[in-house]
């Protein structure tokens, strides 16, 4: 395993080859980023873009997650690809 020096040494070399890249999704919280990484895992990020704006309108923090049902979620996200193998 890396040390903490040597991880951070990989990033900047990284940001050094890349110095333009910025992301390409957009969020306002830990949570949203959350929400993006898990479906961009699964899916390509212009599927994930498509649907991110009306799911964290919904979804806006954890607390709202909890109290919806699969289904419900389902319902916003099943144009992602292999969706339905994202059920906890």
């Amino acid at each position: 395993m890396l040390t903490k020096e040597a991880a951070q040494h990989v990033i900047y070399e990284i940001m050094k080859l890349y110095p333009d890249a910025t992301p390409t999704m957009r969020y306002q919280n830990p949570f949203q980023l959350l929400m993006v990484v898990i479906l961009s895992a699964r899916a390509t990020d212009v599927s994930v873009a498509k649907v991110k704006d009306r799911l964290f309108e919904r979804y806006p923090n954890p607390q709202s997650v909890v109290e919806s049902s699969p289904e419900e979620i389902e319902s916003y996200i099943k144009t992602v690809g292999l969706y339905r193998y994202m059920r906890i």
